[in-house]
């Protein structure tokens, strides 16, 4: 409004031609658009993200290369996020999806482990968001409330999905925790299930209320996330718009902050 009212006082003063008015007012637009892109960020969904100097707080060391804790610790040159978790070798783990575990009596459920080893087997859990809320790939409102999320200790009726995101900060959530793929047969899935076993940038559980979350954790055995991988979630969530208070990480490995 400020500017607006300042170009027409400065046309009537020049008393300039409609012509020169048609290209003043080109020129004005794009200075305004400048000015508004630069105060925001956007998070990659098209959603308005959050202010340059809080993206910036957050995203201050994220990218400088760690000391490794250990042997898992995998440091990606050039990544958006580049402190990444390659899976633990726990004997549990390793070979995994080639295993079928039995349940019950003299005709057992069939249980494997999925991996989901293409792109489009993991677009149904990519997440998205849109004015401080997560979407669902099908652009439903994530709520762990719903479907078969395991219920924590955490508190009465806290439920959590698995979480995992990749170098790029790419997030998927899984929305279930195993498939029926027969009569006796099921699928399950695990951290490792989205990458294949692959190196993760973030892993852990969280929990989502109508779109909004209410906690987040690095809960993952294949994986133990740390605070590396801690502080590039938050990182990611702060990139696309939501800053998630420090009531609501519960990182057992905390975030270095």
């Amino acid at each position: 409004m400020i500017a607006g009212s300042l170009f027409l006082k400065w046309f009537l003063a020049e008393k300039k031609s409609m012509r020169d008015c048609g290209l003043s007012l080109c020129l004005w637009g794009i200075l305004l658009l400048s000015l508004h892109t630069s105060a925001f960020a956007g998070d990659g969904d098209g959603a308005l993200g959050a202010s340059a100097c809080v993206i910036e707080d957050v995203l201050h060391g994220v990218t400088d290369r760690i000391t490794p804790r250990d042997e898992y610790d995998v440091y990606v040159p050039g990544a958006r996020y580049p402190n990444t978790r390659r899976m633990t070798q726990n004997p549990r783990f390793v070979g995994e999806d080639t295993r079928v575990s039995l349940f019950g009596g003299s005709d057992p459920i069939r249980i494997s482990i999925e991996y989901l080893r293409t792109q489009e087997a993991r677009a149904p859990y990519l997440i998205h968001v849109r004015d401080g809320k997560i979407y669902k790939a099908d652009g439903t409102l994530l709520d762990t409330s719903d479907g078969d999320a395991p219920i924590r200790s955490y508190g009465e009726g806290i439920r959590t999905y698995m979480y995992v995101m990749d170098s790029e900060g790419h997030i998927y959530i899984l929305t279930e925790l195993e498939q029926v793929t027969g009569p006796r047969t099921r699928s399950r899935f695990h951290h490792s299930s989205v990458f294949a076993a692959g190196n993760v940038a973030a892993a852990g559980e969280i929990t989502v209320r109508n779109g909004e979350i209410i906690l987040i954790d690095d809960e993952s055995g294949h994986y133990e996330s740390w605070e590396p991988q801690n502080r590039q979630i938050i990182a990611e969530f702060a990139r696309r718009g939501i800053q998630i208070p420090a009531s609501a990480q519960r990182f057992r490995r905390g975030t270095g902050h």
